[in-house]
């Protein structure tokens, strides 16, 4: 059984006081070294990057990665994947469960991202921990816009239903409880603006778990947000609002950002040439077993947007949406009954390293031709109910 993953995001509140080792090249790390600085910590702070060692960044010392071993027993935050990967024969022992994500020191909300998105890539190719890389929960089938073409599959909902609160939330802690990390949690929908006082709650149960690396709610940018679901975000350091605007008559986007920016609550707008792809539409596209496989051997959704319906987890939002509309096929083998928590954690291994096409895949087209972003759909599209045979 491999072993639970520790590895955590740095928190400056929750500091030992015991020196901090940044590991990754300067021109990486010295953001992070900066927030550290304007916080009042310039000493005991160490950036190790082999090509300037012997120099020095604010007070910062920097070392060679042969003085790691000196280092034993601080504090590790992993700056980069290719530090990780080349040096760390000078610490063999050490695992990645042995060292911190460092997401939280950086505070420009593009150059988080990016970091998060990173080493969510770095992290689904180690075998040392298993550590999921995205998990979409759904709170609700509700949205305010009908974009033609969402991934998610929201323009054909005629009638959307909310899932039980318990449900989702029970259904995520059993996965934290089976020693699972998840890179990113996206608490989406539908609209997840529409049900504020559920973001609330996501927050409230999990926000401090030690096995959550980052929380984004992305949104339409259409909806203002209540004052107790901006505290609750201000007070959340790992969660961070992503904004689209798409353009329509409703788009408050603008004042959201300023709204977010009042509560100093991480946020960041897409840029409007954001690209989409089609996934296609809810039908079943004729194409040979090898052609479906090699379409799901390129999809770059499923290594990132498992999506968490209730108490049911897909492997993509193609399959799970297919399946709550009748319109795809559901084995019980291509998705995980969360209430069912006899091993779970290998269960969740065999379903995020699956190497087998899934069903749904006959009904997508694999996101690879580009789409009009945001485009409205003046009704929901029709679709065919599946009938087994």
């Amino acid at each position: 059984m491999m072993e639970a993953p520790r590895i955590r995001q740095f928190e400056l509140k929750k500091w030992n006081g015991r020196p901090i080792v940044l590991c990754g090249v300067l021109a990486k790390v010295a953001p992070a070294v900066d927030f550290l600085w304007e916080n009042g910590v310039r000493d005991s702070v160490f950036i190790c990057d082999d090509e300037r060692a012997g120099g020095s960044y604010r007070q910062a010392q920097i070392i060679g990665a042969e003085s790691l071993p000196r280092q034993r027993g601080n504090n590790f935050l992993l700056g980069g994947k290719v530090f990780y990967a080349r040096y760390r024969r000078f610490l063999p022992e050490m695992t990645l469960n042995s060292w911190f994500y460092m997401s939280l020191l950086l505070q420009d909300p593009y150059e988080r991202k990016g970091y998060e998105n990173l080493m969510g890539r770095f992290f689904r190719r180690r075998s040392e921990v298993f550590i999921m890389p995205g998990i979409d929960v759904v709170v609700s089938q509700r949205c305010n816009l009908r974009c033609r073409y969402c991934a998610h599959r929201m323009q054909f909902y005629t009638s959307p239903r909310e899932y039980d609160e318990q449900d989702y939330l029970k259904s995520f802690g059993n996965i934290l409880r089976a020693g699972v990390g998840v890179t990113s949690v996206r608490v989406i929908g539908g609209e997840p603006f529409l049900f504020p006082e559920r973001i609330n709650r996501f927050i409230e149960c999990f926000g401090e778990s030690d096995q959550i690396f980052c929380i984004d709610i992305p949104t339409n940018g259409t909806l203002l947000l209540p004052e107790k679901t901006l505290a609750a975000l201000a007070g959340c350091p790992k969660a961070t609002v992503l904004i689209s605007d798409y353009g329509v008559a409703k788009s408050r986007a603008g004042e959201l950002t300023a709204q977010l920016r009042e509560y100093h609550v991480a946020h960041l707008l897409y840029p409007a040439d954001s690209p989409w792809y089609d996934v296609g539409d809810l039908i079943r596209y004729e194409r040979t077993l090898e052609e479906t496989q090699e379409l799901y051997r390129r999809c770059r959704i499923k290594e990132s947007c498992a999506a968490l319906l209730g108490h049911e987890l897909y492997l993509c939002p193609v399959a799970a949406h297919g399946a709550a509309l009748g319109a795809v096929p559901k084995p019980t083998d291509e998705y995980v009954d969360l209430r069912d928590t006899v091993h779970l954690r290998e269960r969740l291994i065999r379903f995020q390293t699956r190497r087998t096409h899934l069903t749904a895949c006959r009904y997508c087209l694999g996101g690879r031709t580009p789409a009009p972003r945001g485009l409205q759909s003046p009704k929901a599209l029709p679709y065919r109910i599946f009938e087994e045979s």
